[in-house]
């Protein structure tokens, strides 16, 4: 089980409507959100005999949208985010 964890920098409010992207290491899409918040999946692989390791890659998009951009100008918002990404196994 997977959580990656999406939100706005300290004190700034996240540029909307950003999209946040998980892909696995073979290009799999394995969760989308739009805006801040958790993406959430469960992923399985074979145990190997000298560890293991799976790559995960977070992808985070602001599309530019000239009609509702200037809404997000100023020092109140950021392009800084913070993710956090926290795992289990069973």
């Amino acid at each position: 089980d997977v959580s990656v964890d999406i939100s706005a920098a300290a004190g700034k409010s996240a540029i909307d409507p950003l999209i946040a992207t998980v892909t696995n290491e073979n290009g799999t899409v394995v969760g989308t959100k739009t805006g801040t918040g958790t993406i959430s999946f469960t992923d399985h692989f074979a145990l190997a005999d000298a560890g293991q390791s799976h790559t995960y890659t977070v992808t985070v998009n602001w599309p530019s949208n000239d009609s509702v951009d200037y809404n997000y100008a100023g020092s109140g918002f950021g392009t800084a985010l913070n993710v956090r990404v926290t795992g289990t196994q069973e």
